[in-house]
């Protein structure tokens, strides 16, 4: 026999089950905690990002590239030759093309900085208008007033100097100790040893060559690398990470694209523009102007600074200087509100903020070429966020959609006390939908919103009812516009004193539930059916025998989830139990959907219809209306054609 300590023991393999059960249970580790794991976790890809930026930049420009020349390059193998000979004969027109426009800059700038002595008489000449438009005016005041304080500090110094020395005795010439001369070198402070240039020369070239080399790998080898990266997130992620690469992939190469189409238009019209003025060198301003836009926003006026400048010393007067900020503003305005829009469209996915933030972050990390890399690197990282949960916050921080779903934006107005601003998101929603669309996919939402948040303990009671009566006097602009279209009618309904048939409202709680019958009455025509809403403040057995009294064709019981899924089956089964031919139609209003569950326990408590939208509660209370509007009260009495219905 075992032991007793023997007996309770569990073997071997109960513990490994048992160890595997509970490592198997998801740890819950605070809110505190994981927010600091991830400002932790940040902080560590910015120091890797930062101290490995010598390796990491070449890699990230030969993707840039890579994304860049491959659609040219998978052309060209589809139609003239295999994939090597493509991406060499690519390779080799773009680096050619770029020491050609290289030896032009390089030709441009030499002849400036040449010709740069024949303007100083036009120098002169600016400096002097300048001179002569502040003269009088409060700079020259302020000029002065300087130049006076600093005479005065002058004779004070020189005064306290004379003082100093009056009181020292003089010094015996052999007590006074040499001093020591230093040698200093020739060289100004703008000299750089050649050393350093040619180091900082090779190294910009060892850079270059290392991307060339990459991009041409790459280009080569993309499916390689393209399964070797599915590989690696594993057959989990197989689908996730072919979508995400393919995404990726798709953004980043159509803007890089479009944004060379739009560049080298920009640079080309600036160029010819700049000729047309006169300016010297409007091949160089123009090639600048191509460059300096792939810097976010300030880039194309950096570019202008130098034709500007240009203009200023070359020609005599001021027309000229005029004209070619003319010419930039122009063509800045027609490239953001006219190419932009049309070639953009959607195609990279991030909002105007999060392109500054990233040209910001970017450039921190890794200088102009950050700057440069910014767009390309964000849209990598918000295609990430769509795709992997635990980054889904870059999408929503970068992302070009909007922050808020319809009704979250909505809710959020209401609870900042901005009527006017919450009454025309839903004017603006009714543009493209129906009242009924409206209040399922709006103002139900926000109702259900308000009445979680309350049970919750989020919000306070007067906040909660703040929520409700702004969201009772939109109900009632929008139903008061409703009700006006269709006027007409109701007033030829009662000239010709046709019978409406009775419908009963019973909120199931609270005001909240009341406000969801008012939306029902808003979409019923009034013409055949009044809907009376009884008042939450009424009791049960009050709401019971206005029921009994005045015999509904059917009884709308409306509840706003949370909490009230066992109130609503108790109530209903009260109500059949006192009226048992009462129709019964039972709306849980604010989910859109309701499962299948709940439905049969509804059903069960007594309620005849279930449903779960305002749109499929206005269905469920029709054919019980036109039944009551149409059918003769003896067919009525005998049941069979309402059981139907029910």
């Amino acid at each position: 026999m075992l032991r007793p300590a023997e007996q309770v023991a569990p073997s071997n393999s109960e513990e490994q089950r048992l160890g595997d059960m509970v490592s198997s249970f998801p740890v819950a580790w605070p809110r505190s905690v994981r927010v600091a794991a991830s400002l932790v976790s940040f902080a560590i890809v910015c120091g890797i990002l930062y101290l490995g930026q010598v390796l990491l930049m070449p890699i990230a420009l030969a993707i840039l590239v890579t994304f860049i020349l491959n659609p040219v390059v998978t052309r060209i193998e589809r139609r003239w030759m295999s994939r090597v000979p493509a991406v060499l004969a690519i390779v080799l027109a773009v680096a050619a093309a770029v020491g050609a426009v290289g030896y032009l800059v390089l030709n441009q700038t030499r002849m400036l900085l040449n010709d740069l002595p024949a303007y100083r008489h036009n120098i002169r000449e600016k400096v002097a208008d300048i001179r002569g438009a502040i003269r009088g005016g409060a700079l020259e005041k302020v000029q002065d007033t300087l130049d006076e304080v600093g005479k005065e500090l002058e004779e004070n110094k020189a005064e306290w100097e004379e003082n100093k020395g009056n009181r020292h005795s003089p010094t015996d010439p052999a007590d006074e100790k040499p001093v020591p001369v230093q040698l200093t070198s020739e060289t100004g402070p703008w000299d750089i040893p050649e050393s350093l240039v040619l180091s900082a020369a090779l190294g910009v070239l060892a850079t270059a060559g290392f991307v060339v080399v990459l991009v041409i790998f790459m280009l080569i080898q993309q499916d390689d690398l393209q399964s070797r990266l599915v590989a690696i997130a594993g057959r989990s992620s197989l689908a996730i990470t072919t979508k995400a690469l393919d995404d990726a992939g798709r953004r980043i190469s159509r803007y890089l694209f479009m944004q060379f189409i739009i560049n080298v238009s920009f640079g080309a019209a600036v160029g010819i523009g700049l000729f047309f003025l006169g300016i010297p060198y409007a091949l160089l301003w123009g090639l600048s102007a191509a460059v300096f836009r792939y810097v976010p926003y300030i880039g194309p006026w950096v570019a202008a600074l130098l034709p500007i400048a240009v203009s200023l010393v070359a020609f005599s007067g001021w027309w000229q200087v005029a004209m070619v900020v003319a010419l930039f503003v122009v063509l800045e305005l027609l490239s953001n509100n006219v190419m932009e829009p049309w070639l953009y469209g959607q195609s990279v996915g991030l909002s105007a903020v999060a392109i500054m933030i990233a040209a910001v972050f970017w450039t921190w990390l890794w200088g102009p070429v950050g700057l440069i890399l910014s767009t390309p690197l964000t849209v990598c990282l918000v295609v990430l966020g769509k795709y992997i949960p635990a980054l889904a916050l870059l999408d929503r921080l970068f992302g070009e959609r909007p922050e808020f779903e319809p009704e979250l934006a909505l809710y959020q107005r209401l609870l900042a006390r901005d009527e006017d601003d919450a009454a025309e998101r839903v004017e603006d929603y009714l543009a493209d939908h129906t009242f009924t669309h409206a209040c399922d996919d709006l103002l139900l939402p926000t109702l259900y919103l308000a009445q979680r948040d309350g049970v919750r303990g989020h919000v306070s009671e007067p906040e909660q009812a703040a929520v409700l009566r702004s969201l009772e006097g939109i109900l009632e602009n929008l139903s008061g516009q409703t009700r006006s279209e269709i006027g007409a009618a109701a007033a030829t309904a009662a000239d010709e004193k046709t019978s409406r048939v009775l419908v009963i409202g019973f909120p199931v709680r609270d005001q909240g539930d009341e406000l969801a019958l008012e939306m029902l009455r808003a979409v019923v025509d009034p013409t055949n059916c009044e809907i009376e809403v009884l008042p939450h403040e009424l009791l049960i057995s009050e709401k019971l025998s206005r029921i009994a009294d005045r015999r509904p064709a059917c009884v709308c019981l409306v509840a706003v989830p949370p909490g009230d899924a066992v109130h609503m089956r108790r109530i209903c089964k009260r109500i059949r139990r006192q009226c048992p031919e009462t129709k019964i139609v039972a709306g849980r209003l604010g989910f859109k959907s309701m499962s299948e569950r709940n439905r049969s326990l509804l059903r069960a408590a007594g309620a005849d219809q279930v449903a779960a939208t305002l749109e499929d509660l206005h269905r469920a209370v029709v054919p019980y209306i036109q039944f009551h509007q149409f059918v003769r009260p003896s067919q009525c009495q005998e049941g069979a054609v309402v059981d139907r219905i029910g």
